[in-house]
């Protein structure tokens, strides 16, 4: 079917000398590649790889307390969980990049998802286990002396409790350790036993929350 169009032989003229331009111009840059030894599909790949996104940095669930002081951020090597949807504390949990990203800090705690604290005269925690397949363990630190920092004798309050929940449950476990003075408390929760722990560390399930005892402390937040 012929076009309805038809260009002029001067237009004609014009466009095969623009062909014989570009098929010179694409011979010219074969030669120069071929003088650096490369090619062009090596060109265009190593141009992508330069222009590659930054690296997102991973989420992790952190604790709340202050950074200088307690360990709590990355680079004081606070105490952080690459997988929270295996098993938590409380009933709910959530992930962060940084520590202290929330953007719901209350009064007491740094995050509204830090709900596993149920009662204080003694200590009572909630579990709950989605999927995780075997024992899971509880560590607990009281910074007694209130010097910033747990690792002083007898502030690994809890050691290694042992706690079975099963699959889909919520499970609370009662201890014998008060907590009633106005100091700093740390719960972790792992699948595996932890050794010589002061609330450092990167660990592979679990969740890791903060509080601080006030007299003021509203009654019902446990």
């Amino acid at each position: 079917m012929h076009q309805p169009y038809h260009p002029s032989h001067r237009t004609l003229v014009r466009s095969r000398r623009l062909t014989l331009l570009g098929l010179a111009a694409v011979a010219l840059s074969a030669l120069l590649l071929a003088a650096c030894g490369g090619d062009s599909d090596t060109g265009t790949k190593t141009a992508a790889a330069e222009k590659s996104p930054t690296p997102i940095r991973p989420e992790f669930d952190f604790g709340d307390a202050m950074d200088p002081s307690y360990p709590t951020k990355i680079d004081s090597d606070g105490a952080r969980h690459v997988d929270v949807t295996r098993a938590w504390l409380g009933a709910t949990v959530d992930t962060e990049r940084r520590a202290g990203e929330q953007e719901d800090v209350l009064d007491y705690t740094g995050d509204k998802f830090d709900d596993g604290l149920m009662a204080a005269l003694p200590l009572e925690v909630a579990v709950t286990n989605n999927d995780w397949d075997g024992p899971l363990y509880l560590n607990m630190l009281l910074d007694y002396n209130k010097d910033g920092d747990w690792d002083d004798e007898g502030e690994w309050v809890i050691q290694n409790m042992e706690v079975t929940v099963p699959p889909g449950e919520t499970v609370d476990f009662p201890t014998e350790v008060p907590f009633d003075e106005e100091t700093q408390l740390r719960m972790t929760l792992t699948g595996s036993p932890l050794t010589d722990y002061i609330g450092t560390g990167e660990f592979e399930i679990g969740e890791t929350e903060d509080f601080m005892w006030t007299s003021a402390r509203p009654a019902g937040t446990f």
